[in-house]
């Protein structure tokens, strides 16, 4: 598939997920924008954050190099519980059970 072909299959008929990753120290909580993932405008909200969620995953190769993804970095680690994605402005923490909606977690101060 030509690089055209996947730029018109990654921007048609999908929705973008913002994918932040979450840094921690003992004084702050601070987080990255490390890329934008693309899923089927079709899914409902849970099964486009959990798509998401897979497709910023490690399993065979560094998700970040995916043709549905949009990297902001030049590396990162997979998505993990503490991780925030954006999806219609609205941010989901990631939690053990699903994702929660946050609604003041991606103020100016911890971005």
């Amino acid at each position: 598939m030509s690089t055209l072909e996947q730029n018109y299959t990654k921007y048609t008929n999908t929705k973008k997920v913002e994918v932040y990753h979450g840094h921690y120290d003992e004084h702050s909580h601070k987080f990255t924008h490390v890329a934008s993932v693309y899923v089927s405008d079709t899914l409902n909200t849970n099964d486009a954050l959990s798509k998401a969620y897979m497709l910023s995953t490690h399993i065979d190769n560094a998700w970040y190099q995916g043709s549905m993804v949009d990297a902001i970095v030049t590396h990162a680690r997979s998505t993990q519980m503490g991780d925030v994605l954006v999806l219609d402005d609205v941010s989901y923490i990631v939690t053990r059970n699903g994702f929660d909606e946050q609604r003041s977690v991606l103020s100016d101060s911890n971005v």
